[in-house]
């Protein structure tokens, strides 16, 4: 199985969207990646990401997706964590429990 202390956590940077009513500029919540870059894990939520907004809890609920490997090793597909997290550090502790009872989901060099 992979190695689950070598995940990093990301911030990931404010897109750039331009929509027909304007600019979306809605940061995204932070991403777990594998120590060779590929994706590992990533957090949505309806609340736009910030740390002062991540500390304080006020945020809508978290949804967690693990990178699932097991079909295609070099491309992954995302399996959403059944359970929604109220805070970072459980919706980091979720991805974490879920690719470690699921070492399938791991990338083959991973194993």
């Amino acid at each position: 199985m992979g190695d689950l202390n070598s995940i990093i956590w990301k911030p990931q940077p404010t897109p750039i969207k331009t929509t027909y009513h304007g600019s979306d500029p809605r940061r995204p919540w932070p991403a777990g990646f594998y120590k060779d870059g590929r994706r590992a894990a990533m957090l949505t939520c309806g609340t736009s990401y910030s740390p002062s907004v991540a500390w304080a809890g006020a945020h809508e609920p978290i949804t967690v997706y693990v990178a699932d490997y097991s079909e295609h090793p070099f491309d992954h597909k995302w399996s959403r964590v059944p359970q929604q997290a109220e805070t970072l550090q459980e919706a980091i502790r979720f991805a974490l429990i879920a690719l470690d009872q699921n070492p399938s989901l791991f990338p083959p060099t991973l194993n």
